[in-house]
């Protein structure tokens, strides 16, 4: 038996206590949590890749988040997810970023410059203004903006990493004659997520598709940059491993991928709602008193949910 794998038996039997070893070494028995059945060791967990089962109560997860949520401490999860939840994540080749994103040339944050009489720069204080964004919203998104010809007259969001590095960057314009209304960076965004560095995986996160949505909703959550969730994303990987809660936020005419990224959650073992975004074009159009009442009646997804979803989607000749 490999000395990480002896690591690896010290760390969980000192949340769940003392369990027994397979013959091939690979899997660890022990006393469930979630069932309590008391001098059973039911829950089988596999020491490579983390997976648990319960033989008693069907629980089941890709990582050992949800037993140490219920269990362990804060130090034990932060220690879980620097010492083997990571690795995990990040070893697929696609997540390693070709290039470094960088700010527009000149990028400045707003607030440094709110008594500037550059007309560009009052303009994006007019259409921010217009849009309820405040000054704690612009130095908690990070909004600035470039001196830059491609940037001039744009709000600059600019989001970072765990480390605090930039990521990624969405520039929207203020001028509504624009042909185009946003030029974001050129990275790869099933590689990055959106404001990684505020999110909180251990508490609901909410996906909506853009920017404006998420500053509107004022959730823990990030934004998918667009209507797709691919297994193969950093974002994906980090529920699933995280086993975070999710409450899916787009547009409501999107029933159909709305339905295929629930269910592949789901399959991750992710616990998922959706939040009804019927009563106006998007989250950010929506009234505050219609998001809180969106917020306050969540629609679990189940097995029932999931087949509504795919009759509501089923054309003439076509199948489930």
């Amino acid at each position: 038996m490999s000395s990480t794998y002896t690591e690896r038996i010290n760390f969980i039997q000192k949340i769940l206590g003392k369990g027994s070893i397979s013959r091939d070494g690979n899997d660890i028995t022990l006393n469930c949590p979630f069932c309590h059945e008391q001098g059973k060791k039911k829950l089988a967990v596999n020491l490579e890749n983390w997976k648990f089962h319960c033989w008693v109560c069907s629980s089941k997860g890709n990582s050992l988040i949800p037993i140490i949520r219920k269990c362990g401490s804060r130090e034990s999860l932060d220690f879980y997810r620097s010492n083997y939840l990571n690795d995990k994540i990040l070893s697929a080749d696609i997540l390693e970023m070709e290039h470094k994103v960088a700010v527009p040339d000149g990028y400045v944050p707003i607030p440094l410059i709110a008594n500037a009489r550059d007309p560009d720069v009052k303009a994006v204080l007019r259409y921010l203004a217009n849009r309820s964004i405040t000054e704690e919203l612009v130095w908690k998104y990070r909004i600035g903006v470039s001196p830059d010809f491609s940037h001039r007259g744009r709000a600059i969001f600019v989001s970072l990493d765990t480390e605090g590095e930039v990521n990624y960057f969405v520039s929207r314009t203020s001028d509504k004659k624009s042909k185009y209304r946003y030029i974001n960076a050129t990275a790869d965004k099933t590689s990055i997520i959106f404001n990684d560095i505020d999110i909180d995986w251990d508490k609901k996160l909410y996906l909506v598709e853009g920017v404006f949505d998420l500053i509107s909703l004022g959730e823990n959550g990030t934004c998918l940059l667009g209507s797709a969730l691919p297994e193969n994303s950093l974002l994906f990987k980090k529920i699933a491993a995280n086993q975070t809660d999710v409450v899916l936020c787009l547009d409501s005419d999107m029933t159909r991928k709305i339905g295929r990224i629930a269910d592949l959650l789901a399959v991750y073992g992710c616990n998922v709602s959706i939040m009804d975004t019927s009563s106006a074009k998007d989250i950010a159009e929506m009234s505050q008193e219609q998001r809180d009442h969106a917020k306050s009646n969540l629609q679990v997804w189940n097995m029932t949910t999931s087949f509504k979803y795919k009759i509501a989607n089923i054309k003439s000749g076509s199948m489930i």
